[in-house]
C-alpha cells in the first residue's frame, strides 16, 4: 500500500535537468534553497541549511526567524517542485516491480520529520500549512500536525478552523485538530465539532464525539450513514466517474456477466446496447468499453445495489486484502500485484454509481470501509484515476502504433488531458500526443514511405545531404512493435504500408536502416544534427511487462541519436543533457554537434575513436533514452 501511494502522489520525471529551471520561491531564502538543493543532489551527503533554521526559529533575533521560516517553506516546496522538474535524481530499486526513488521526496521526508519534532513559532507556519495544505505524502502532513501542536494564538486559531470547516482528508491530522480543540475547549468551534459527529470516517466521527462536550456541543447529532456523504466527497465521486473514457446512458441496464469456462469471473457492466445479432456493447467495472457475445457469457440482471453488497461481503469474508485486489483487478494478481490493497476500481466505481443513482446507504456501506483504511481520503479519487487511466493510456498507444488509428488514439489522449486527470502519470506523454496528432492527419497517406522500387528511383535525384534530409524527415513513421518481453522496440524491424494491426503485406523503406546503409561519415552528419530538435512521438512504444502500467513512448530525436552517435563513435547527441532546455541552449546544442561535424569533415569513420560502450553479444547498440 505504501510503496504504490508513492508513486502515484507525484507524477515521475524524465529526470534529465534543463538550464531554465527557476527556483520555485522567489526572493533570496528561495534562492539559497534552490542552489543549496543543487549542491546536496550533486553530493547527497552535503549539508543545506536545514539545521541552522531550525536553530534560529528558536533563537531571540526577529529577523533571523523570519527568514529561517521562510528558508524552511522555500526548501519544501523546492523540494516537491524538484521531483518532476528533471533536477533531482530518479534511482531505480533492484526488486521486482520495485519502485523508483528520488533524492527530493526522501530528503523532503527528513526535512518534514524534521520541521514536525522541532519548528516553533509563528515564523514557521507557512510551512506548516504548506505541509498540511499542499503536501501529498500522508506521514509528511501527519509531521506539519505535529507541529502545529506546539502553536497557539490567534494564527493557530484560525488554522484550527480551517482545518475543520472541510476536515482535512489525512485521518490523523483531522482526528489530531479534532481533539485539540476540545484540550482547548474552544467553544467557538462547536458548530465545526458538532457537525464531525456524523462524519463518514469512523475515527474521525468518533475523535468529535470525545471532545464534543469540552468544545461546548451540548448533544452530538445521531449518525446515519447515508446522510454523512459531505459535498467534498460528492465531489471526488464525481471526479471518479467523470475518469470512465465512455459516456454510459441514464437509461443504460446493470447486469451481471459471468464469462463461460472454468474459473471465470464475473463482473457488473452497464448495457450501453444489445444488438440483435447476438452482442451486448458494454462499460464494465473496470471502464472498460467491450461487446459481449451472448454465447460466450453468462447475462442476468442485477442492481448496483446488489453489487455494492456482494462487494461488501467479498472484503469482509477475504482472509486477505490481497485477495481482493487480485480478483477485482483487470487481470486477476498479474495487474493486481501492482495495485493498493485499501480498495480496488470496482469498488470505488460501483460506489460512485450507486451514489449517483440515489443509492447511498449501499454507497456509503461500500465506500466508508475503504475510506477509514486509507490514510487520506483523497486516495480513493487517485487511486480510481490511475486504474482508469493506465488501461486508456495503454489502449492510446496501441491505436496509435498497432492500428495507426489516429482518431481513436486522439479521442483517448484528450480524455487524459482533462483537469481530472492532472497529476496522473502519463497525462504529459497523453497531452502532448494529442496536440501532436490534431497536425499529422497526413501521416501514412500522402506523407507515407516509399516502397523499395519507390526509393531506388527517388533516390537518384537527390544528393547526399538531400537523401539524408528525406529519410531524417520520415523517421516520424518509424512503427516498430515490441513482439517479447522484457525486451524493447528494435528500429531496424521491417517496415509496411499496412498497420500491423492489419498484418503487413506491402513492404516499404525503414528510414532506419536506410540511414545506417549509407555509412555515414562525419561529413553527413551536419545533415543529420538538426533533427535531434525533433521531439515528436514515433508510432513504436516499449515496456517492461504488458501487466504493469509503465510504457515508453518512442520520439523521433530517440532514433536520430542512434544513428549519430553510431556514425560519429560517440555520444554526439547528448540527449540527456536536451530536456528543458529552452530554445536558445537547445540551438546551442545543435551548434556544438555541428561544430564537431565541421571540425572532423576530413575524417574518415574508420579513423574516429570508439568512445561508445562495447554492444551486447549479438545484439544492437541503440543509443536512446
Amino acid at each position: 500500500m505504501r510503496a504504490y501511494l508513492l508513486w502515484v502522489l507525484v507524477a515521475c520525471s524524465t529526470c534529465w535537468a534543463g538550464s531554465s529551471l527557476d527556483p520555485v520561491v522567489k526572493g533570496p531564502e528561495g534562492q539559497r534553497a534552490f542552489d543549496e538543493l543543487a549542491t546536496y543532489y550533486a553530493n547527497n551527503k552535503s549539508e543545506t541549511g536545514l539545521n541552522r533554521a531550525l536553530a534560529d526559529l528558536k533563537g531571540a533575533d526577529a529577523a533571523k526567524r523570519k527568514a529561517a521560516g521562510a528558508y524552511l517553506h522555500a526548501l519544501l516546496k523546492q523540494l516537491f517542485a524538484d521531483e518532476s522538474n528533471g533536477r533531482a535524481p530518479w534511482k531505480s530499486t533492484p526488486f521486482f516491480g520495485g519502485r523508483p526513488i528520488c533524492d527530493a521526496r526522501e530528503y523532503r521526508k527528513a526535512v518534514a520529520k524534521a520541521v514536525g519534532e522541532q519548528a516553533g513559532g509563528a515564523e514557521s507556519l507557512a510551512a506548516i500549512e504548506w505541509l498540511l495544505f499542499e503536501e501529498k505524502d500522508a506521514p509528511n502532513q501527519a509531521a506539519g500536525m505535529q507541529a502545529l501542536e506546539r502553536l497557539e494564538g490567534p494564527a493557530a486559531a484560525e488554522l484550527f478552523k480551517k482545518l475543520l470547516a472541510q476536515p482535512h482528508p489525512n485521518a490523523k491530522v483531522a482526528e489530531k485538530v479534532v481533539s485539540l480543540a476540545g484540550q482547548r475547549k474552544m467553544k467557538e468551534l462547536a458548530p465545526e465539532i458538532s457537525k464531525l459527529c456524523g462524519h463518514y470516517r469512523t475515527s474521525v466521527r468518533e475523535a468529535a464525539r470525545g471532545a464534543a462536550p469540552d468544545a461546548g456541543v451540548a448533544k452530538p447529532p445521531a449518525y446515519a450513514a447515508e446522510a454523512a456523504f459531505t459535498p467534498w466527497l460528492e465531489g471526488q465521486l464525481e471526479q471518479i466517474r467523470k475518469c470512465v473514457a465512455y459516456e454510459i446512458p441514464s437509461i443504460a441496464s446493470f447486469m451481471k456477466f459471468t464469462p463461460k469456462g472454468e474459473n471465470a469471473r464475473s463482473f457488473g457492466a452497464f448495457v450501453v446496447l444489445e444488438e440483435q445479432r447476438g452482442s451486448y456493447h458494454v462499460i464494465d467495472w473496470w471502464g472498460r468499453s467491450q461487446k459481449l457475445s451472448h454465447d460466450q457469457v453468462k447475462a442476468e440482471p442485477w442492481s448496483l445495489a446488489a453489487a455494492a453488497k456482494e462487494l461488501t461481503e467479498l472484503r469482509a469474508n477475504a482472509k486477505q486484502p490481497r485477495d481482493v485486489v487480485e480478483k477485482l483487478s483487470r487481470e486477476g494478481g498479474m495487474t493486481g500485484q501492482f495495485e493498493p490493497n485499501f480498495v480496488a476500481l470496482p469498488e470505488a466505481l460501483v460506489g460512485a454509481w450507486a451514489f449517483e443513482k440515489g443509492e447511498k446507504a449501499a454507497a456509503a456501506a461500500l465506500l466508508f470501509p475503504r475510506l477509514d483504511a486509507m490514510a487520506d481520503d483523497r486516495w480513493l479519487a487517485w487511486v480510481a484515476r490511475d486504474l482508469l487511466g493506465h488501461p486508456y493510456f495503454q489502449k492510446m498507444l496501441y491505436h496509435f502504433s498497432h492500428e495507426r488509428d489516429y482518431g481513436a488514439a486522439l479521442k483517448l489522449a484528450l480524455h487524459l488531458s482533462q483537469p481530472i486527470f492532472d497529476e496522473y502519470t502519463y497525462q504529459d506523454e497523453a497531452q502532448k500526443l494529442a496536440g501532436e496528432l490534431a497536425k499529422r492527419g497526413e501521416d501514412f497517406k500522402t506523407f507515407k514511405l516509399p516502397t523499395p522500387a519507390e526509393w531506388k528511383t527517388l533516390q537518384l535525384k537527390l544528393d547526399r545531404p538531400a537523401r539524408i534530409a528525406y529519410l531524417a524527415e520520415r523517421l516520424k513513421l518509424l512503427n516498430c512493435i515490441q513482439l517479447s518481453q522484457p525486451g524493447d522496440v528494435n528500429y531496424a524491424d521491417k517496415q509496411f504500408a499496412e498497420p500491423y494491426a492489419q498484418g503487413g503485406k506491402t513492404e516499404v523503406i525503414n528510414p532506419f536502416n536506410e540511414l545506417r546503409a549509407m555509412n555515414l561519415q562525419p561529413q553527413d552528419l551536419a545533415a543529420l544534427a538538426p533533427f535531434v530538435k525533433d521531439d515528436a512521438y514515433i508510432p513504436s512504444f516499449g515496456y517492461w511487462r504488458d501487466f504493469h502500467h509503465k510504457r515508453t513512448i518512442h520520439r523521433v530525436n530517440y532514433v536520430v541519436a542512434a544513428v549519430l552517435n553510431e556514425a560519429a563513435k560517440k555520444d554526439l547527441a547528448k540527449l540527456g543533457e536536451w530536456s528543458g532546455l529552452d530554445e536558445a541552449a537547445k540551438q546551442k546544442h545543435i551548434d556544438g554537434i555541428l561544430a564537431w561535424c565541421e571540425a572532423n569533415k576530413g575524417k574518415t569513420r574508420e579513423q574516429l575513436p570508439d568512445e561508445l560502450p562495447k554492444r551486447p553479444q549479438g545484439g544492437m547498440r541503440i543509443d536512446a533514452p
